[in-house]
């Protein structure tokens, strides 16, 4: 109803602003030929009077041209998909991306990459943590922290012992909480890849979410773009789509059983190959001793 209020407002405000310079015309000219025949004996006034319309002359060609280039990039990026990118992470920025992932995301499958998945769907604070409470199914892609890519990126880390303990603390919130979800009959499911993090992803529906993952940046502080689905299938939207489905339906990334907490790996026709714990290796305190030492060496 706003939005058809805002509408009319505007066109009325159109038609009594036309209205109002149609019979305004006749007194504006009148008072500018009479203001000119003054003008035209002032050289100072004159000279004055020409530097200012050249100089609006400037502004609004270099307006027009700003125009054109804005109007030629937003149509290139509307048919790559890109609606939205958000530079700023303030708290009125922060609510409206919450509001836009809860409208687009609610009651709809959720298709989720990040590395430890905390601060990504974990955190109560977190944008995606009442969509995943609600979504129709989830598919969760994150990182293995036990693998050695990401263990040699935490011994270069300045504190690896810190960096590895909030890791630890990260990924088992976010195992808890999949795990919570899938007593409750919700259809969620993890798998852990090997490598390190390239982007943070969330699909909603018909919108992907995508920040990337920049050495020595928090991927918090990094723009967020929005891509929605074209239904021509020229936009950027399929592209990560078909990114998420080749990652997911890799038969190298095992799924985590959450009822035995382990790495189920299978085979292309979805039968299991081999299992392997997963929560016996999850020692926080060997794993810190560990990486003090090598920290100390």
């Amino acid at each position: 109803m706003l939005h058809h209020l805002a509408s009319m407002g505007s066109h009325l405000v159109v038609i009594v602003v036309s209205a109002g310079i149609a019979f305004s015309l006749p007194w504006a000219a009148r008072h500018f030929l009479a203001l000119w025949s003054h003008v035209e004996h002032e050289k100072v006034l004159l000279v004055s009077v020409e530097l200012a319309v050249a100089t609006f002359m400037i502004l609004f060609v270099n307006f027009i041209r700003r125009s054109i280039k804005d109007r030629r990039l937003a149509k290139i990026a509307a048919e790559a998909g890109l609606v939205s990118c958000f530079h700023t992470q303030g708290n009125g920025i922060r609510h409206q991306i919450a509001a836009n992932k809860t409208q687009q995301g609610l009651g709809r499958p959720l298709r989720v990459i990040g590395f430890t998945g905390f601060s990504t769907f974990a955190d109560p604070k977190s944008d995606l943590y009442p969509i995943i409470q609600n979504c129709l199914e989830g598919k969760i892609l994150l990182a293995n922290p036990f693998s050695d890519v990401v263990r040699r990126r935490i011994e270069q880390q300045p504190d690896p012992a810190t960096a590895w303990s909030r890791v630890h603390q990260e990924v088992v919130a976010s195992i808890r909480l999949l795990k919570s979800l899938k007593l409750a009959g919700k259809p969620v499911k993890l798998k852990l890849y090997s490598d390190l993090p390239l982007v943070r992803l969330a699909i909603l529906g018909e919108h992907v979410w995508l920040q990337c993952y920049h050495t020595g940046l928090e991927v918090g502080t990094r723009p967020e773009y929005v891509f929605q689905h074209d239904r021509q299938e020229h936009g950027l939207y399929a592209l990560w789509y078909q990114y998420f489905l080749k990652r997911w339906t890799s038969p190298v990334l095992p799924e985590y059983d959450f009822d035995r907490d382990e790495l189920v790996y299978r085979e292309e026709g979805d039968g299991e190959v081999r299992r392997e714990a997963f929560d016996a290796a999850f020692d926080p305190t060997a794993s810190q001793r560990e990486l003090s030492g090598v920290s100390s060496t």
